[in-house]
């Protein structure tokens, strides 16, 4: 399976009509309506037979399909796809590890060491990738510390005072685990900073598609994006000019197909990139479900490069999916 990228194109009738092949550059052009889309085509085939399948989340499903360009379907997940089927998927990286270990799926995302090699002006504070094990030796200054890979609610991203903390969080969330085991997870370290406003947005081939605003204000006073409709809330224009200003800069050598980039704002000027994640996996919030769809489809399009391989631990606890039942009169 592959992608082909046909462009530009333009809203007609409720429907994309292609006006030519070339590159991808979504970009608005005129009054906005006109973009670049990623069809997702196997040999001669068209993209009419594609579909996007939300694993579990039936809201998601229903939110992604208001988009016009591929049928968007919800799942349970329970069983192994009908691989005569050619699905895209939204969904967990845990499910994702159990189709991966079922069999070959083209799942891509930004690599866990990516955000370190952003140039320093986009990141507002020190920030380096690693494995949890180098953080296990003594240090007595807060860091801030998440998974590179797979956030879950038992470990996710916070700030923590010192070593023992770390490890006290780690343990608690890994409780079958030894430290030795641990030490190989993938990890993203960084000062601490505290953002004003954070947004959400998606790329495709360099470009940004979506964007939504998710949170502002810290614990109960702030707000996320379920406080407001998708025609609400705060503007996103300077969101978008600085995702586009990060993906300009690590240029298409160096940034995956379809990717979901999450920035904020430190200050009424400065802004900084929060986190790098997969298209596939990630909440659209109110983002534009075109924008979220071409990005999902982007992001598992066969490539040697940016090929997702689940953490270790989400790797060893994933079982393949059953084989569907097929019943026979």
């Amino acid at each position: 399976m592959n992608f082909e990228y046909r462009v530009p194109m333009t809203r007609s009738g409720g429907r994309w009509d292609t006006w030519a092949q070339g590159e991808s550059p979504w970009r608005p052009d005129g009054g906005g309506d006109s973009m670049s889309m990623a069809i997702w085509t196997s040999g001669a085939r068209g993209a009419g037979d594609t579909r996007l399948e939300v694993v579990a989340s039936a809201r998601i499903a229903r939110y992604l399909g208001a988009s016009a360009f591929v049928p968007v379907v919800h799942t349970l997940g329970l069983e192994e796809p009908d691989p005569r089927g050619r699905a895209a998927y939204w969904c967990s990286g845990s499910w994702a590890a159990r189709l991966v270990k079922t069999g070959p799926h083209a799942f891509l995302s930004p690599d866990p060491a990516w955000l370190g090699r952003l140039p320093q002006e986009f990141l507002g504070r020190p920030l380096r990738s690693g494995i949890l094990g180098d953080l296990f030796r003594p240090w007595h200054r807060p860091l801030f510390v998440s998974p590179a890979q797979h956030e879950s609610q038992a470990f996710g991203g916070r700030v923590h005072p010192d070593a023992d903390s770390l490890l006290a969080h780690v343990l608690g969330a890994f409780p079958a685990y030894s430290t030795q085991e641990l030490n190989w997870l993938p990890t993203i370290v960084s000062g601490p900073v505290a953002f004003a406003q954070e947004f959400r947005s998606f790329l495709v081939q360099g470009q940004v598609t979506a964007v939504s605003h998710t949170r502002s204000g810290h614990g109960r006073a702030g707000t996320t994006w379920q406080a407001h409709s998708r025609n609400e809330g705060p503007d996103t224009g300077d969101a978008r000019r600085f995702a586009q200003d990060v993906a300009d800069a690590m240029g298409p050598e160096d940034q995956a197909p379809g990717y979901c980039l999450d920035i904020g704002r430190l200050d009424s000027r400065q802004w900084a990139v929060v986190d790098a994640r997969p298209a596939w996996s990630a909440e659209p919030c109110h983002c534009d479900p075109d924008g979220v769809v071409a990005a999902i489809l982007a992001s598992q399009m066969e490539s040697l490069d940016w090929g997702w391989h689940p953490d270790p631990l989400t790797a060893a606890a994933a079982e393949p999916l059953p084989l569907a039942q097929t019943l026979v009169a």
